[in-house]
């Protein structure tokens, strides 16, 4: 299961530094923009299911977050704010303040606040959230996601989320991938049926592989190739589960960056050296980064994935 928590947009009380708690106060038309930016920003994300609070501002931050998609919106008063009772509609801001010396404690030392008639201290929220994660975590319909990890030496391992059980914060971890010596893993996504695994060296080489080329296998053990890594490609940089869509930046050593489309990298199978996708002008340099950006359309930015970004088979 993959967990996405948005907070709602500005409200007007938001704006004022004024105590909302659990009064319905709306978005305002700021709050309303940044939602809009939000959903863009996930537009390629696929949400099965949203829960929100019955405020009605995070009730229409979901619904802007997930406007145009058939993804149904369950209320859920256990994730609604803290409850600050009587201090609701009270100002905080450092010119205004309007509550208690006391209540200086919810922000220099929140151990130690205590709750004002009708509020709530942490401990009440940590439980009633708990409890709700607790029973997300628990509906086996949305856990049926595949994990992709690959390493700087090209292997890759694509296991069921399932096999990774829940545990604390401190907790060490289960093995996802068995490494050789040397090796370290490069990233992490999940496989999703349609899309391509993204891979960049750091010789500036890359590749797009469907995830169907990925076989499920146990997590723990040594994978399978991602990339045929060779002296003339370099060890993998970084890998992103990509539908085309977007576009790519790449960092070199040096501090310059190019943007190309994500499309306009080859397709290619797994034990493959890829494509040329970066030239550097300056010998000894090397892909130290890479991320994906909503697509640009724009002439400065084609002309330069022209120039230094077109794949040029090797």
């Amino acid at each position: 299961m993959k967990l996405y928590i948005v907070r709602h947009g500005e409200t007007e009380w938001n704006k004022a530094r004024r105590i909302q708690g659990q009064v319905d106060i709306p978005l305002n038309e700021f709050g309303r923009r940044l939602a809009r930016k939000t959903a863009k920003g996930l537009s390629d994300i696929t949400f099965d299911l949203c829960y929100s609070s019955p405020l009605s501002r995070a009730r229409e931050t979901a619904a802007l977050l997930l406007e145009g998609r058939d993804t149904p919106v369950i209320e859920d008063a256990r994730i609604s704010e803290m409850a600050f009772g009587e201090y609701e509609g009270r100002c905080c801001s450092r010119s205004g303040w309007n509550l208690p010396e006391e209540f200086r404690r919810f922000f220099d030392g929140p151990d130690k606040y205590q709750a004002p008639a009708g509020g709530e201290n942490f401990a009440q929220v940590k439980e009633r959230t708990g409890e709700f994660l607790k029973e997300l975590y628990g509906r086996t319909e949305y856990q049926d996601s595949n994990i992709l990890i690959a390493t700087h030496d090209g292997m890759a391992v694509c296991f069921d989320e399932n096999d990774v059980r829940p545990m604390g914060r401190d907790a060490v971890g289960v093995r996802g991938i068995r490494l050789r010596e040397g090796d370290y893993v490069v990233g992490a996504a999940r496989a999703i049926e349609g899309k391509t695994v993204l891979s960049i060296t750091e010789k500036g080489f890359g590749k797009r592989t469907p995830v169907e080329e990925y076989r499920i296998t146990n997590r723990g053990g040594l994978g399978i190739r991602n990339y045929m890594v060779t002296e003339k490609t370099g060890p993998i940089v970084g890998v992103k589960v990509v539908d085309g869509s977007e576009d790519l930046l790449l960092v070199t050593q040096a501090g310059i960056l190019i943007r190309t489309h994500g499309d306009s990298i080859r397709m290619a199978g797994r034990s493959t050296q890829g494509v040329i996708v970066m030239r550097f002008k300056e010998d000894g340099d090397k892909v130290i980064s890479l991320a994906l950006a909503d697509r640009e359309e724009t002439g400065d930015q084609e002309a330069e994935s022209s120039e230094n970004a077109a794949p040029v088979e090797e």
